[in-house]
């Protein structure tokens, strides 16, 4: 066997290598990967709170469009608070904010009442003031004894009311202080309507996006509600109307070549064509607690329904290049038995240079070569 082989090698030696019998290609296999096959989107829920979570799960492999409440925390109570706050508002609106005009207009009618009766008094101790003969007409003698009544005093202490009436009655029960209070009204109504969003947001699950849903623990009976602990797995979110493959690209070679000129072709089966998918974009994600380049390759949404039972596991696939101008694919094994020594010690590119000068390798597969004629 060893003389057989030797011989084998000293024969091809002396051959020339034909590129012409080896086929043109646009695209080389790279080699074999393993891809993981998961939605473009996909998003795994916690419980936001613990509770009684009322569910709206339609059957599996439905899609729910972005927004739709697929289930809500004590929904009996939210609708007593939805309906409170609409009564709070219809108060407001047909009770309070009459009645606060029209306190507002009593109290206006009542300070100007104060302030007539005010200045009716001022004018009084004015005329004390000039005519001090004019008080024994409404005094008697101990108001008008030595320390009874200051006079001056009296009625500065008037003056200064009537002023702050004045004052008041500036803005009391007017347009201005309609406005503000009513506004302060429904600025209050508005807080309500928002803390009230606010909990009903809260007490709400939804969509972020159109996909399906599968609940992560045991749905119960049909009409009852799942109780849940804050923080624990509840749902998984997915989008399949895209899905992606993923792949940890570890050989420096691979990562050194033109991510764009990258393709996949995942194996769905023994009898299947394999499934196409385009680079899209390359991430450092990490895998088992170490930090990994990963290219995503996307399938095309024609592709979905075969692709669907990958989604979650780990298939087969070949990595592809596709090649800047079509070369031949020659097996390394014709290479190497052409010139065992020139590959063994110079390499692909040098060893080629040295038994197809002018030839040119564009891409180095793991069986085969992709080499353009001279």
């Amino acid at each position: 066997m060893k003389h057989l082989l030797g011989f084998l090698l000293l024969a091809t030696a002396a051959w020339a290598l034909d590129l012409g019998r080896y086929p043109v290609a646009r695209e080389i296999v790279l080699g074999a990967v393993v891809a993981e096959v998961q939605p473009d989107r996909v998003q795994k829920l916690k419980a936001p709170q613990g509770g009684l979570l009322h569910l709206r799960l339609p059957p599996p492999g439905t899609v729910l469009a972005k927004d739709t409440v697929w289930a809500e925390y004590d929904p009996t109570r939210i609708e007593l608070e939805r309906a409170a706050f609409e009564l709070a508002r219809d108060l407001i609106r047909e009770k309070e904010t009459p009645n606060l005009l029209y306190d507002q207009a009593r109290t206006r009618a009542e300070l100007a009442d104060k302030l007539e009766e005010l200045t009716r008094q001022a004018s009084f101790l004015e005329r004390i003031e000039r005519e001090p003969g004019f008080a024994a007409l409404y005094l008697d003698g101990a108001e008008q004894a030595p320390g009874g009544v200051d006079v001056r005093a009296a009625a500065a202490l008037v003056d200064r009311q009537v002023a702050l009436l004045r004052e008041v009655l500036a803005f009391a029960g007017t347009p201005r202080q309609a406005d503000l209070e009513t506004r302060a009204l429904a600025l209050k109504l508005r807080q309500q309507e928002l803390e009230l969003a606010r909990r009903e947001a809260e007490s709400r699950l939804a969509m972020p996006f159109a996909g399906e849903i599968t609940l992560i623990p045991p749905a119960p009976p049909a009409d009852q509600p799942l109780r849940v602990e804050a923080g624990q797995d509840l749902a998984w979110l997915q989008d399949l109307s895209r899905l992606t493959a993923r792949v940890a690209v570890r050989r420096p070679e691979w990562r050194l070549a033109d991510p764009s000129r990258l393709a996949l072709r995942l194996a769905t089966g023994s009898f299947a064509p394999p499934l196409p998918a385009a680079f899209a974009r390359r991430l450092v994600a990490d895998i088992n607690g170490r930090e990994e380049l990963v290219y995503h390759f996307a399938l095309a949404g024609a592709d979905n329904a075969a692709a669907r039972a990958l989604v979650g596991g780990q298939a087969p696939a070949q990595l592809v290049y596709v090649l800047p101008r079509p070369a031949h694919l020659v097996p390394k094994l014709d290479l190497v038995l052409a010139d065992p020594a020139g590959f063994r010690d110079a390499g692909w590119p040098a060893g080629l240079a040295r038994l197809l000068p002018g030839a040119e390798v564009l891409a180095v597969g793991d069986t085969h070569l992709a080499i353009a004629a001279p």
